[in-house]
């Protein structure tokens, strides 16, 4: 241990060069795994908790909501039907304003509902709305601050009606504010007012198709969320591939980084190393020190690592993300272990090549070379 810590503090430059990259390993392959993360995170959030039903029927201008609830459960194989009503706005917060779809939704409401990417529900009471990151920063509003609702194409004499923020709401795709029903029905006059229902069926969703369209001929559109689902997939199948490729060859690299750092901290110490053989340390014992030198270092790269590779995460994530689609932050710990065991492992192995050119050094001309 002493040999290992006098060799850390006698070159700290040399230590440092393998600590960063140590870090820069963690940093490859961490930050793509997080990304994975919050890509998986967002798809589990939007479509098994924000948007939990199977069918969906669109109409083109709002009808009685308890009239379509009701044709929709009586529609064979439904077996809960919920109405909602989603209408454009406007969001404004001193000079500043942005355009969003609000949507009302009942009073506990399972198959649509107020949920962040990370899955966590958004509860809104009386006088508070849930809005999208995206839609808080344009405003320059944070959680807690009052804004102003007014209805798109509402008549002039419809002031709106002020609402505060309560929570930040990601999973819905495009900007959406959800609002207590309540308050949009008292401020504009929508009470038992729909322009969709939704609802959750047994067996194929498919094969509902066409009885929805014949129990709904005023719909504007039928949507089957298994049907969207396939989708997604499929428009995210080559995002999978490059985020998979990415944590290939981030890998690969880190891989790398770590048999060269290993290699050359022990090969640049060959003559040392053959000295303390010469001296009498058995092979045993200067694996033993070197392993404990690389371990303290990989450690120290390891933890430096960890916030660079959320630093960079956050970043790619920002890079991705846009008023209509956002990914949010996932680190989540079973990743980081994962990573950190890993980087930890692969640094110990990446020095064994080096130590086995060290045993099988002749220790004659190691003390010749060292003499010249």
């Amino acid at each position: 241990m002493k040999l290992a810590l006098r060799e850390l503090l006698g070159r700290p430059m040399r230590s440092l060069g393998t600590l960063l990259g140590v870090a820069a390993a963690v940093v490859l392959v961490l930050s793509t795994g997080a990304m994975l993360d919050s890509m998986k995170s967002t798809f589990s959030s939007m479509f098994d908790k924000a948007q939990s039903y199977d069918v969906r029927v669109d109409f083109g201008a709002p009808v009685p909501a308890s009239a379509a609830k009701e044709k929709l459960a009586k529609v064979e194989g439904v077996r809960a039907a919920e109405a909602f009503l989603a209408v454009p706005a406007k969001i404004e917060s001193g000079d500043r304003k942005a355009e969003v779809l609000v949507q009302a939704l009942p009073a506990g409401a399972t198959l649509v509902r107020s949920v962040d990417a990370d899955g966590s529900e958004v509860t809104v009471a009386e006088k508070g709305v849930a809005i999208t990151r995206a839609t808080a920063k344009k405003l320059g509003v944070e959680k807690g601050d009052v804004v102003k609702v007014r209805l798109l194409g509402a008549a002039a004499a419809v002031d709106g009606v002020e609402l505060r923020v309560v929570g930040f709401a990601d999973a819905a795709m495009g900007s959406v504010a959800t609002v207590w029903r309540a308050d949009v029905d008292g401020a504009f006059g929508t009470k038992d007012l729909a322009t969709s229902v939704v609802g959750d069926v047994s067996g194929d969703p498919a094969a509902l198709r066409e009885k929805l369209s014949a129990a709904f001929p005023e719909a504007v559109r039928v949507e089957m969320t298994a049907a969207t689902r396939e989708q997604f997939r499929d428009l995210m199948g080559l995002g999978w591939v490059m985020l998979g490729a990415m944590l290939l060859f981030g890998g690969i690299l880190a891989s790398a980084i770590l048999f060269n750092t290993a290699t050359l901290g022990v090969l640049d110490r060959m003559r040392e190393l053959s000295t303390l053989r010469a001296l009498g340390l058995s092979m045993r014992e200067i694996v033993g020190i070197v392993t404990v030198q690389h371990a303290l270092l990989s450690l120290a790269g390891i933890v430096v690592g960890i916030p660079l590779a959320a630093l960079a995460s956050q970043a790619m994530l920002d890079a991705f993300s846009s008023e209509l689609f956002g990914l949010p932050f996932v680190f989540a710990a079973k990743t980081v272990g994962a990573t950190a065991v890993g980087i930890f492992v692969l640094a110990l192995i990446a020095e064994w090549p080096a130590l086995r050119m060290v045993a099988k050094t002749n220790l004659a001309e190691a003390v010749r070379a060292r003499e010249g």
